[in-house]
């Protein structure tokens, strides 16, 4: 990286200036000659201006870890909100959804059961179809040995 210029550089110039390296040019040189501004759009240009770059970070990358933040501009990472169980109260509806939730989870894990129970015993139908179709001589022969009290 090289060294900065003024104390209100914040990047390397090396990276060019389009996308958010155009943040800082207009930044550090917020005098441009601009047709047309009062003083007042100008005022809020400038704020625009310095307001972009938390705009820019705060668009989700697609992370798990959040936004990443690697320049001197960059928001604080520490939370001082209250995450704790007691500032989050069940309502009525919330209460309800989890109840009708926990209900389908229920009836999902009966509706699996029945479904593997099913399998199972389909398997076993088609393997006393292919007993009973291999050979058919042996059950008479066994059928017709009951009759006379001896087996076979």
């Amino acid at each position: 990286m090289s060294a900065l210029a003024s104390p209100s550089e914040t990047i390397d110039d090396s990276v060019g200036h389009h996308g958010v390296s155009s943040v800082f040019s207009v930044r550090r040189n917020p005098k441009h000659d601009v047709k047309g501004l009062t003083t007042e759009e100008l005022a809020a240009r400038n704020d625009l201006v310095l307001a972009l770059p938390a705009r820019i970070e705060a668009i989700p990358d697609g992370t798990a870890g959040g936004p990443k933040s690697t320049s001197a501009w960059a928001p604080s990472t520490m939370s001082h909100g209250r995450f704790d169980d007691d500032y989050f109260q069940e309502s009525h509806e919330s209460s309800q959804f989890r109840h009708e939730f926990e209900m389908r989870k229920i009836k999902q894990a009966g509706l699996d059961a029945l479904k593997n129970m099913a399998s199972d015993m389909n398997e076993l139908v088609l393997f006393v179809v292919y007993v009973i179709d291999l050979e058919p001589s042996v059950y008479v022969s066994a059928g017709s040995g009951l009759g006379s009290g001896s087996v076979v």
